[in-house]
C-alpha cells in the first residue's frame, strides 16, 4: 500500500499528478489515498492506476474522490477489477470536467449496473466528459443510459472499441449527440464493434443534427472494422 500521508501537509497543493500504474498495489491497496480528499485547496487531480490487481476493497476509496472538491479528476483504472459504479458522484458539486479509464475492467456482474447509468443521470454540471471503456463485453443494451447524458456538455470523447456491442447498440447515443447543442468537440471510438451500415447512418444523422443547430467545431469518429460502407458518406458530408 502507498503512503501518501505527507501530502497532507501540502496544504495549498491545487493540481496533483500520480502515476502509480504497473505496481502490485493489490485489492485494497488504494487506502493511502484517501488523503487526498483531505486537501483543503486541490481543485485538479490526475491519477493513474493501471494494471494494480485492484478489486472490490478499493471500491470505496475511488468513489470518494467524488467527495473532493476537484472541478477536474483524471482517473485511469483499466486493467483492474475495481467495481466502479459511481454512487458518490452525486457528492462531486464542483466537477466540470472528468475522464475516466475504465477498459479491460469488466464485463461486471449481472447484478451491478455499472458505472453509466449513474454517471449519465449525473452529467448536469460536467462540461467535459471523457470515457474510455474498451474490451470490456459491453453488450446491446449496456449504452441506452447514454440518452441521459446532459445536453450541456461541450467536450465529449467516448470509446467502446472492441465490445460487442452489435446492431442498434447506438440508439442511446445518438439521442445524446441529437440533443447536445453546446457541444464543440466530439470524439468516438467504435472499432471492432460489430456495428452495422444502419448504425453509421443513424449515428452520422444525429452528428448532422448537433452541427446544424448547436455549435460542433471538431469531430473524430473511429468506425473502423465494423459492417460498414462508403454509402453513408452523405450523412456526414
Amino acid at each position: 500500500m502507498f503512503d501518501l500521508a505527507p501530502l497532507e501537509n501540502l496544504k495549498s497543493l491545487h493540481t496533483l499528478t500520480l502515476n502509480l500504474s504497473h505496481n502490485r498495489m493489490g485489492d485494497g491497496g488504494t487506502e493511502g489515498l484517501q488523503c487526498l480528499i483531505k486537501l483543503p485547496s486541490l481543485t485538479n487531480l490526475s491519477l493513474k492506476l493501471r494494471h494494480n490487481e485492484l478489486g472490490k476493497a478499493d471500491t470505496e476509496c475511488m468513489n470518494l474522490l467524488f467527495r473532493a472538491k476537484l472541478h477536474t479528476l483524471f482517473l485511469d483504472l483499466g486493467c483492474n477489477r475495481c467495481p466502479v459504479v459511481m454512487q458518490d458522484i452525486t457528492k462531486a458539486h464542483a466537477l466540470c470536467n472528468l475522464s475516466l479509464g475504465l477498459s479491460d475492467t469488466g464485463p461486471w456482474p449481472t447484478n451491478s449496473p455499472g458505472p453509466l447509468p449513474a454517471l449519465c443521470a449525473n452529467s448536469t454540471r460536467l462540461r467535459t466528459l471523457r470515457l474510455e471503456m474498451r474490451r470490456n463485453g459491453l453488450g446491446p443494451e449496456a449504452l441506452m443510459p447514454l440518452s441521459m447524458l446532459s445536453s450541456n456538455l461541450q467536450e465529449l470523447g467516448l470509446d467502446f472499441s472492441g465490445n460487442p456491442l452489435g446492431p442498434g447498440a447506438l440508439s442511446g447515443l445518438t439521442a445524446a449527440i441529437s440533443q447536445a447543442h453546446h457541444l464543440k468537440n466530439l470524439a468516438l471510438g467504435l472499432r471492432r464493434a460489430n456495428l452495422s451500415l444502419g448504425d453509421a447512418e443513424s449515428l452520422g444523422r444525429a452528428v448532422q443534427r448537433c452541427r446544424t443547430q448547436g455549435m460542433l467545431r471538431q469531430l473524430s469518429v473511429d468506425f473502423s472494422h465494423n459492417q460498414v460502407s462508403w454509402q453513408t458518406a452523405p450523412f456526414w458530408g
